[in-house]
C-alpha cells in the first residue's frame, strides 16, 4: 500500500539499519502497534508495527517492514511505477518512533497478542530468520505485500492457519478501488488519477483476509478472532488483547471533496461558454480551448496507461478500459483546437470528421460494454461526469468541422 514510509525515513535513517540482536527471553510479550491516518498522502493508509517487549533482558523491539532507499526520490518514483521496489525489515527505535507520530498528532493503538508460548516461540523463529542479512529485502507491493499483510500471515503460520480458514471465503462489500477513492483522495487530484489509471484487478469484492492489507482491518479482525491453542482450536479469551492508547491524535478522515466533480465543474463551465458563444456565432475561441485541453488530458492520460500497461509489473495498471475513451492519438487535437481558434483553414476535413464519429462511437460502446457487465472495471464516476464533457467536445467539433467543410465545398469553381 501507499502507507506512511516517506515521511518518517528521515527518523528512520539512523535506526532502520541498525539491527539490535534478536533473542527474546521465554516471558517476552508480542503486541501490535497500529499508526492510524496522517494528513499526507502516504500516510493515508495508516502503518503496523510488530514488538516484542523482553523485560527479562530489557529489550523492547518495533518490526517495521515499511523501510526503503528514498536518497534518489526520481529513482524511487520509477521503480515505484515499475512495480519493483525493494523493501526492508528494520528494528526501530520506540522512543524515537513514537517521538515522531506524536509530532505528527497521528494516533498511536497498542494491542497485546494472546500467543502461548510455543505460538511465540515460533514467531520468534520467524522474525528472527527474516532478520539475517540475506533475508531482509522484500518485493514490496501496495495490496498484498505490505508492512500489514506481512504480519498478518506470519500470525496465520504460527496460528496453524486459522485467521486464513476464518476469513479467506468471508467476502465484505469493499472492494480495493474503494480504499483508494476514500484514502487517497487527499489532495483530491490524486485519487482523480488513480481512479483511470487502474483498472478491473482493484473492483472484485474484497475478502477480510485481503482487506488485512489494511492496518486498521488488521487489528479489528483479529480482535474479533479467539485465541488459539497449540493444537489449533480456538479457546476462551480475545486473541487481541484492549487497546492501550499510546497517543490520541487528530482524526484525518477522508475528503468530502470529489476529485471529478471539481474537474467536471471545470471543464463544464469553460464548454458552456464556449456552446453560448458558439451558437451565437460570435466566437469559437472556447471551443478550440476545450478541444486543446481534452487533447492535452486525453493524450497524456493513455499514453501513461499505455507505458503502464507494456513496463510496470503492477497489474491492476495493465488493460485498461478507460483507452476506449482517452486515446494517444488525441494530441493532434490540440493542432485543431489551434485552428478552430486561429479561424483557420485545415486538411483531412472528412477524415477528422470521421475521426469524432469514431470517438464518440467508441465512447458509446464503453458504456453499453458496462450496463452489459462486460466490462468490469468501475469506470461509473468517468462516464457519470466526464463522458458527457467528452460528448460535448466531439460533438461540437464535428459540426465545426462540418462548417469548415461545407464552405470548401461552397469555394470550390
Amino acid at each position: 500500500m501507499y502507507i506512511a514510509v516517506v515521511a518518517i525515513l528521515s527518523l528512520f535513517s539512523e535506526t532502520m539499519l541498525a539491527r539490535k540482536k534478536f533473542d527474546p527471553s521465554p516471558n517476552a510479550e508480542v503486541y501490535i502497534i497500529t499508526v492510524e491516518l496522517g494528513e499526507e498522502v502516504y500516510t493515508r493508509y495508516g502503518h503496523t508495527v510488530l514488538q516484542v517487549v523482553d523485560p527479562d533482558n530489557d529489550r523492547n523491539h518495533n518490526f517495521n517492514w515499511g523501510i526503503f532507499d528514498y536518497q534518489d526520490p526520481v529513482a524511487f518514483g520509477w521503480l515505484f511505477f515499475k512495480g519493483i521496489l525493494t523493501y526492508k525489515l528494520g528494528d526501530q527505535n520506540y522512543r524515537r518512533m513514537s517521538s515522531h507520530y506524536r509530532q505528527n498528532n497521528r494516533t498511536m493503538v497498542r494491542n497485546k497478542l494472546n500467543l502461548t508460548t510455543k505460538q511465540k516461540t515460533q514467531l520468534f523463529e520467524i522474525i528472527a530468520t527474516n532478520l539475517r542479512p540475506e533475508n531482509l529485502t522484500y518485493s514490496y507491493q501496495y495490496f498484498f505485500n505490505n508492512c500489514s499483510t506481512i504480519i498478518r500471515d506470519y500470525l496465520d503460520k504460527v496460528l496453524q492457519g486459522r485467521i486464513c480458514k476464518t476469513y479467506c471465503d468471508q467476502r465484505t462489500t469493499k472492494t480495493f478501488r474503494d480504499y483508494v477513492r476514500g484514502n487517497l483522495n487527499y489532495p483530491p487530484i490524486i485519487v482523480f488519477a488513480l481512479d483511470i489509471f487502474m483498472n478491473s484487478d482493484i473492483d472484485n469484492p474484497l475478502t477480510k483476509w485481503q482487506e488485512m492489507f489494511y492496518p486498521l482491518k488488521l487489528k479489528q479482525y483479529l480482535a474479533e478472532l479467539l485465541a488459539v491453542s497449540d493444537r489449533g482450536f480456538f479457546t476462551e479469551g480475545s486473541l487481541l488483547g484492549v487497546d492501550e492508547i499510546i497517543h490520541r491524535g487528530d482524526n484525518y478522515s477522508s475528503s468530502p471533496i470529489n476529485s471529478f466533480h471539481i474537474v467536471a465543474l471545470l471543464f463544464g463551465m469553460l464548454l458552456l461558454l464556449s456552446f453560448v458563444l458558439y451558437w451565437k456565432f460570435s466566437s469559437r475561441l472556447l471551443a478550440g480551448i476545450s478541444l486543446i485541453v481534452w487533447g492535452l488530458a486525453s493524450s497524456l492520460l493513455s499514453i501513461v496507461m499505455l507505458v503502464s500497461w507494456g513496463y510496470s509489473e503492477h497489474r491492476d495498471l495493465h488493460h485498461n478500459a478507460n483507452l476506449w475513451l482517452f486515446w494517444p492519438t488525441d494530441l493532434l487535437l490540440v493542432w485543431v483546437g489551434w485552428k478552430f481558434m486561429a479561424r483557420k483553414k485545415f486538411n483531412w476535413l472528412v477524415e477528422w470528421k470521421l475521426y469524432f464519429v469514431g470517438h464518440i462511437v467508441a465512447g458509446l460502446v464503453l458504456v453499453l460494454l458496462r450496463i452489459a457487465g462486460i466490462v468490469g472495471q468501475n469506470v461509473d464516476q468517468i462516464l457519470y461526469y466526464l463522458s458527457p464533457l467528452f460528448l460535448a467536445v466531439m460533438i461540437s467539433s464535428l459540426r465545426i468541422t462540418g462548417r469548415y467543410y461545407k464552405r470548401a465545398l461552397a469555394a470550390r469553381p
